[in-house]
């Protein structure tokens, strides 16, 4: 099972390593990127959004410049962190791979209009003026939407642009508003996730130690990039902002697949294991990000405990009606009923650890 991605980028260092990462992943397919006015003006975006593809060795990438300006303001950029070209740092040459013709706004419409309902998920790493534009232009497209996943806003971070402003919806607010306001379903990677992913030096010499030009380039954009940062909060290094958003995508992915191999190793759970194991991401996934949303980390420790806990009793109240009034429910019966509770409740509970690990003091990603 593979996602269908488009993504919406104004490359920067941190985004060419997010589209590194999404064309590196099998688990992922790229339908195409949208290059937005952002980190640096369009006529840069496009253009690095090529380069990063063909450092990739994946030529066959469609991209697709889209809007110059913000929705109703001026543009707003951040050569200040990312340099004059937008990727300082490695000297790489210019693109060959050709510009597609179609604006980014038509490709987003057309795309989604063409592809089944629901199996397109959109990945902003800017700011959100083609996907708005999309949006606007053409409502019925909204619905088709399967997921936002975004790399914008903070919630108890202090900003990036101003004391209290992320730098992406910062730019274009407008946007973030349409989208925001859609209805699609939404998830963000505010600055106080992007604040744990940082370019420590170990962490760059190890990009830099994989030999190929790949890891060299990222570790040079990284040098660059982390300048920044760390004058004007004096950490370790530089956040990896927009690679997140890449790294949930395939986390979601690896606990799918995790459930669905589990359940299918025991007889009594395999005839559903895959139906479950999507199931149950699905359901706390949107719980999650709500609660993560809104609170702070042992509080959601203690939530998603809560919940399993509620979960867990519900279904063990089902399982024990099924044993007590021998009955049968498709495969389960009052022999099969024990074993099957026992697996259910043992899966549910190690899900819900993976999903309160992060949560808990100390806990940082080691993904970049």
């Amino acid at each position: 099972m593979t996602r269908k991605i488009i993504i919406d980028t104004d490359p920067g260092q941190d985004d060419a390593v997010a589209i590194l990462l999404a064309l590196a992943s099998p688990e992922l397919e790229v339908l195409g990127i949208t290059a937005v006015a952002g980190n640096v003006p369009l006529g840069l975006t496009q253009k690095n959004a090529r380069i990063v593809c063909e450092l990739a060795g994946r030529t066959d990438i469609r991209v697709f410049a889209g809007c110059d300006a913000p929705m109703r303001r001026k543009l707003v950029t951040a050569e200040h962190v990312h340099g004059k070209t937008g990727l300082d740092g490695p000297d790489l040459p210019d693109p060959v791979m050709a510009l597609e013709t179609a604006n980014a706004v038509d490709f987003l419409i057309e795309t989604l209009r063409g592809a089944p309902e629901g199996s397109v998920t959109l990945c902003p790493l800017g700011p959100l003026t083609n996907i708005a534009t999309a949006f606007a232009r053409a409502p019925d497209i909204v619905g088709r939407v399967q997921e936002i996943v975004l790399m914008g806003g903070a919630y108890f971070e202090v900003g990036n642009i101003t004391p209290a402003a992320e730098f992406n919806i910062y730019v274009d607010p407008e946007a973030a508003e349409i989208v925001f306001k859609s209805g699609v379903p939404l998830v963000v990677m505010p600055l106080d996730v992007t604040h744990k992913a940082l370019v420590t030096r170990p962490r760059n010499d190890a990009f830099r130690t994989i030999g190929n030009r790949t890891g060299v380039a990222v570790a040079e954009m990284t040098d660059f990039f982390e300048r920044f940062d760390k004058a004007k909060y004096g950490s370790e290094g530089a956040p990896l902002h927009d690679p997140t958003v890449i790294a949930w995508l395939l986390a979601l992915f690896a606990t799918y697949l995790w459930l669905t191999y589990t359940l299918r190793l025991f007889p009594y759970t395999r005839p559903w294991g895959e139906q479950l194991s999507g199931y149950l991401v699905g359901m706390l996934g949107s719980i999650l990000h709500g609660i993560t949303h809104a609170i702070p980390g042992l509080v959601t420790v203690v939530v998603i405990f809560l919940i399993t806990r509620g979960i867990a009793h519900a279904l063990d109240g089902f399982f024990r009606r099924v044993e007590a009034q021998h009955i049968r429910v498709g495969w389960l019966d009052e022999d099969t009923v024990k074993p099957t509770r026992r697996i259910v409740t043992i899966v549910l509970w190690l899900f819900a650890l993976a999903m309160a690990y992060p949560y808990l003091p100390g806990a940082q990603t080691d993904a970049f």
